[in-house]
């Protein structure tokens, strides 16, 4: 086997030397030209340009702001509005249902009280049975058809009620989509 050999000598020794003092004077040149730059940038700066942007921007954000309270403000008293008529159409209805309950109260204890006066004035059984039979006969169908007034009524009542909700839905969904 050969045996190689280095040579040591002044040439490794220089550049290992010089090396410190070139990053040194491209460190030294950078920097200047960074100084040079910030120099420039710095007098073309200007501030007027900038606070006009500025004061650009915050116009564009006060206009969007005002515009968004407006819509808010504008939507809040349209909910008020609904929710006052939707108040004022509960309580016409729950007063339509009182009423028709009351009505046909009216008519339950009036049929009860003819009944009653009917059964004082009885004298034999058969005749007893055969008002009984009539009363409860005018019974089923007094309320079967008060039932189907009573659902009537309460549909109305219901319609009514949602009525100004379902407007108020409507109009939101269709600013929403505008």
């Amino acid at each position: 086997m050969a045996r190689s050999t280095t040579k040591t000598g002044s040439t490794n020794t220089n550049a290992a030397d010089e090396a410190p003092e070139a990053a040194k004077k491209t460190v030294e040149a950078a920097t200047t030209q960074m100084n040079d730059a910030a120099t420039a940038a710095m007098a073309s700066f200007n501030p007027e340009a900038v606070s006009e942007q500025f004061r650009s921007f915050a116009e564009k954000g006060m206009a969007q702001t005002q515009e968004a309270y407006a819509k808010m403000k504008s939507q809040a008293e349209e909910n008020q509005k609904a929710m006052e008529e939707s108040v004022e159409t509960v309580r016409s209805a729950v007063q339509t249902v009182s009423k028709k309950s009351i009505e046909n109260a009216r008519q339950q204890s009036q049929a009860a009280f003819d009944h009653v006066e009917r059964l004082m004035g009885v004298n034999s059984i058969s005749e007893f049975l055969e008002i009984q039979t009539a009363f409860l006969r005018q019974q089923a169908e007094m309320n079967i058809a008060q039932a189907k007034e009573m659902q009537s009524v309460t549909s109305g009542a219901v319609e009514e009620v949602s009525k100004p909700a379902r407007q108020a839905f409507s109009k939101a969904v269709d600013g929403m989509t505008s």
